[in-house]
């Protein structure tokens, strides 16, 4: 619980940034989103190189799951960013996820 501007707030611990080996994670989504749970978090982002992931096929081990994509446009002098998007759909197109 956090003080916040005079209100009491719960706190909980959210990963926002994962990858798996659907891209270049260690380990499977199913098996990511096991030890995230194991360690006590709430809510979890899975957010592999250009591929989204069907969330709602997963077991969420009682967390909420956030289809999420990190995506990699073409930036400025000719160096790609690394952009992490959260609450994509999960068919998002992969044309749009490279640069």
């Amino acid at each position: 619980m956090i003080e916040f501007h005079g209100k009491t707030l719960e706190t909980f611990k959210a990963g926002l940034h994962t990858h798996s080996t659907v891209s270049d994670g260690q380990f499977p989504p199913q098996e990511v989103i096991r030890r995230y749970a194991d360690h006590g978090y709430r809510a979890l982002a899975l957010t592999d190189h250009r591929k989204t992931h069907p969330v709602g096929c997963y077991d969420s081990c009682g967390m909420t799951l956030i289809p999420g994509i990190e995506i990699h446009p073409q930036g400025p002098r000719g160096i790609p960013w690394h952009l992490l998007s959260l609450g994509v759909p999960e068919e998002f197109p992969a044309e749009y996820a490279s640069g």
